[in-house]
């Protein structure tokens, strides 16, 4: 639309009046927690603290993300608010985004499109702004569908539901093939008027009348809220967290010289819902923390080394898991950046090393499937690099990250290597023969976690605690691990034991030559100014979601990374909690060595983050791509998973990392939080447009080999 849509460029999220406050989505309201959202004492005002501030959100320019509530749900189709209803536009039916005229619109793709809503109070009717040819169908749920007559002009079409549609969370079906849908409303009383507003701008975030805007985050510690308003309307500012009751944070007069202490919230998914009982204008609403001391990012390194560790668990290392005493990486962990949650954006090499290449998402560079090859339109880090004058190398152990598959673009050494003494003795000896001194790029992807698993003999054995002599030989194949896959051969958990200790030697076995190869470069000089970064394409499953191996399905231990980012006086050297993904490792490594952006990256440098030298700019997630039809991602401590258009679970991942009770109808908040992040994820992959009012999937199209 344009009156309202205008509102909702800078501000798309809307909560219930005042002394209403509704509850958690799908809750019913007890008296006694009504009575709290009532009466409840305001939160103690912060005393301004004597350190300087600065901003760490800007929640007026996040007003995308938000829910508007004005006499019930609306939705501004065609803009970025209707990605947090719709998926992003994945398997829902939606067409891509776009302006007809000066009316922003989205456009039903097929037969049908759904969206996903949560209403905190029954709805008498829904009211739909459309145009098009033939009907409009709308149904909920499994219910039949209701009609309307389309024309060539944009109508208002009122759907009335004779029982009203009940708080909760419904699935909206809207029927009619090429329909052009401007916005839609789930009013609470039949026959009111649709809500207009008067234009505004990017400085300040207008409420067209009595409602709310809702903003669903996770405040980092020590925030502050401030809040300001330009109208005499009453205001109340409402804190809501799953299995909480709500807290008035500030009502009536809302000041910005007396910050809110969200200090009660940080790290956990919080709903903060902005009041009031007439038209209202914010003019500010932002998070600040304490301003850190100054720092210059000190001598920027020469060189670069990523070494890719093909199929390593990261729990294999203390940072996420138990260490089984890799010397080496864990040496490098004190003087390193270390990530508690950080994820590859594929469970399989292919897609996963495609990213991790380009910094662009898996549906964007294509390259997914087994017969796919990466297309020559694809830069990748390695091209990028070349241009900017650097010498570059790759050692390469799976040949799926191979010249057939088109990941040899830009390098001026590219050799098949063997295990990790072989693919390390060659790294080696490239360092040593160079004849010049230009920087350089040097990949090292190694395999020995993957299976085979063959190991010097006796080492399986130490770390199983004895000989073995169960149904499984001396080493692991691929037939073997096909077999349990097929239900073909059954594991007792002495077998589990040794099947764990064979790979766990492996891993052992690689560390040992990362040290040599570690200590040939402070040797050489040249670790010194080179920037070394660790990590993985995929995990390995060993039975926890009833598969082995990988490529399988979206469990954790397939998508998380070892990642470590070595280079001290940039990189700084601690363990980060924020959730980080592998579409960021490019642009933060070319960030890294002050060289120009790579202008195709979807993923953005991790440094502003890891040095904390801007403001964040949404949740920090990770999108999560399985087989053709499922999803996943993770924000915070949790982790939503999607398949197709049906199922979908949520998992608080640090109660329970198996990731095996679905807690959505426990945690609405969180629920609403991951689908607003996914949402505008999928339809806008470049992060740095996740807030514009389109949905530009961009997709280069891989080649495809016929063997």
């Amino acid at each position: 639309m344009r009156s309202l849509g205008l509102l909702l460029a800078v501000c798309a999220a809307c909560g219930s009046p005042s002394k209403d406050a509704p509850r958690p989505s799908g809750e019913a309201a007890a008296p006694e927690q009504a009575a709290i959202a009532d009466e409840a004492p305001e939160a103690a005002v912060a005393t301004p603290a004597p350190q300087a501030r600065r901003l760490s959100r800007d929640l007026i320019k996040e007003a995308g993300r938000a829910e508007l509530r004005v006499g019930g749900l609306f939705i501004d189709a065609g803009t970025v608010d209707q990605h947090k209803y719709s998926r992003g536009g994945w398997m829902s039916g939606w067409g891509r985004n776009a302006l007809d005229g000066e009316t922003t619109v989205a456009r039903i793709d097929g037969r049908s499109a759904f969206l996903d809503v949560v209403l905190e109070r029954p709805a008498a009717e829904v009211v739909v702004r459309a145009k098009g040819r033939g009907s409009l169908g709308l149904a909920v749920g499994k219910g039949g569908t209701k009609k309307n007559s389309l024309s060539g002009e944009y109508a208002v079409h009122r759907y009335a539901l004779g029982k009203s549609l009940p708080a909760g969370r419904h699935r909206i079906a809207l029927q009619g093939r090429g329909a052009q849908v401007d916005w839609l409303w789930f009013a609470e009383t039949a026959g009111q008027e649709p809500p207009v507003a008067e234009q505004t701008t990017g400085a300040t975030l207008a409420l067209p009348a009595a409602g709310s805007y809702e903003f669903y985050l996770i405040p980092e510690a020590a925030s502050q809220l401030e809040v300001a308003t330009a109208a005499s309307s009453a205001v109340q500012v409402i804190a809501e967290q799953d299995g909480k009751a709500p807290v008035v944070l500030a009502s009536s007069t809302v000041e910005t010289s007396k910050p809110i202490d969200l200090a009660a919230f940080a790290g956990s998914p919080v709903r903060l819902r902005f009041a009031a009982d007439g038209p209202t204008q914010f003019t500010r609403i932002a998070l600040t923390k304490a301003a850190p001391k100054a720092s210059k990012r000190q001598a920027k390194p020469k060189n670069v080394i990523v070494l890719l560790i093909d199929t390593q668990r990261a729990d294999s290392f203390s940072v996420v898991g138990q260490s089984i005493g890799a010397k080496a990486y864990e040496s490098l962990i004190p003087t390193s950046a270390t990530f508690r949650n950080a994820y590859n954006n594929e469970n399989w090499t292919k897609p996963s090393i495609a990213t991790i290449d380009t910094g662009l998402y898996p549906d964007t560079h294509g390259a997914r499937w087994r017969k796919d090859r990466c297309s020559k339109d694809l830069v990748f880090l390695s091209e990028h690099l070349k241009e900017q004058g650097f010498a570059t190398a790759a050692m390469v152990s799976n040949i799926s990250a191979g010249p057939k598959f088109g990941f040899n673009q830009g390098w001026d050494s590219f050799e098949k290597t063997d295990n990790a003494a072989h693919a390390f003795g060659r790294a080696s000896a490239w360092i040593r023969e160079r004849k010049n001194d230009k920087p350089f790029f040097l990949y090292v992807q190694t395999i020995d976690p993957h299976v085979p698993f063959s190991v010097p003999e006796g080492s399986a054995e130490k770390l199983f605690g004895g000989s073995y002599t169960g149904k499984l030989g001396p080493t692991f194949e691929q037939s073997e691990e096909d077999a349990l896959n097929e239900g073909k051969l059954k594991l007792t958990e002495t077998d589990s034991r040794w099947l764990q200790a064979l790979y766990d030697a492996e891993v052992l076995y690689h560390d040992e030559h990362l040290g040599t190869f570690l200590t040939t470069l402070e040797s050489e000089g040249t670790l010194a100014d080179t920037a070394f970064v660790i990590l993985n394409d995929h995990g390995e499953e060993f039975g926890e979601h009833g598969r082995w191996g990988h490529g399988w399905t979206v469990g954790d231990v397939l998508y998380r990374s070892p990642l470590l980012m070595h280079f001290p006086g940039l990189f700084p050297e601690q363990t980060f909690d924020e959730v980080v993904e592998h579409v960021d490792v490019a642009p933060t490594i070319v960030d890294a060595l002050g060289l120009p952006a790579m202008s195709a990256a979807q993923g953005q440098s991790l440094l502003p983050l890891l040095r904390s030298e801007a403001p964040q700019t949404g949740p920090h997630s990770a999108l999560l791509y399985g087989r053709p039809k499922q999803r996943a991602i993770r924000v915070g401590d949790f982790k939503l998973m999607l398949q197709a258009n049906r199922s979908q679970a949520l998992y608080n991942m640090k109660a329970e990392p198996a990731q095996k009770t679905d807690v959505q109808a426990k945690h609405p908040i969180a629920m609403r939080l991951c689908e607003i992040a996914l949402g505008e994820a999928v339809a806008n992959p470049r992060k740095s447009e996740r807030l514009q009012d389109r949905s530009e999937l961009l997709t280069i199209r891989a080649e495809y080999i016929d063997e």
